[in-house]
């Protein structure tokens, strides 16, 4: 028996997901997870405290974390800049608003950020991996690659550089820009990452804990 109508039309066929929205979805999922659950709780005290008779920093941070978990990301990445402006020299500050400002899809200002991280702490392999993950985001593909590409060589354990290199490659054969070789290396880097993922003791903890979308700037085709 054949039912017309789009409700009941039983030959209508379901739509296939492109997979690399699936591959950079889970990539993007996990980068999150090990940046709010791994990285951000291992960060150094953010400050010294000071007898100066002013306004405490780190009072900033305690709002801009609050105003994160609200999702008032203008008002957090405002309140960071205020802790940046009170401690510009401590590098865990500047990669807290890069992070950020990835989360609000401000990726030039992300760029910016990390590379002020990277001047104040030469060998902080995660403000590499943040820059890096800005420039994929915004389409630099090749300054991205070239970032997170040291990153791994640099630092083969770092989870969320494997992540962040899986998110790029793919972005970038959806943007056709793509090497032969593209697709096996983002599919590699996404099990490296995800291994990675499962060998941290607070990924566990944190899984489905992320609802945070990251939306990317230039258009995805379908």
């Amino acid at each position: 028996m054949y039912l017309k109508g789009s409700k009941w039309n039983m030959n209508r066929r379901t739509k296939r997901a492109n997979p690399w929205r699936v591959i950079i979805l889970l990539a993007l999922v996990g980068a999150a997870i090990y940046v709010n659950q791994v990285i951000v709780p291992a960060t150094p005290p953010l400050f010294i405290p000071t007898p100066t008779p002013t306004i405490p920093p780190e009072s900033f941070v305690t709002k801009a974390q609050e105003l994160e978990a609200q999702g008032k990301y203008a008002q957090a990445i405002a309140a960071y800049g205020d802790a940046i402006k009170a401690d510009p020299q401590n590098p865990a500050l500047h990669l807290s608003l890069a992070r950020l400002q990835i989360f609000a899809a401000r990726y030039d200002e992300a760029i910016s950020t990390a590379g002020n991280a990277m001047l104040l702490s030469p060998n902080n392999s995660q403000a590499l991996v943040l820059q890096s993950w800005a420039k994929g985001m915004a389409g630099d593909f090749v300054g991205a690659e070239e970032g997170i590409n040291t990153v791994v060589q640099t630092d083969p354990t770092n989870a969320l550089a494997y992540a962040v290199r899986s998110i790029i490659l793919s972005m970038r054969d959806l943007a056709g820009q793509a090497k032969a070789e593209t697709r096996d290396d983002a599919i590699e880097s996404s099990r490296t990452a995800t291994t990675a993922f499962r060998a941290s003791s607070s990924s566990k903890k944190a899984l489905g804990s992320i609802t945070t979308p990251l939306p990317m700037r230039q258009s995805v085709p379908g």
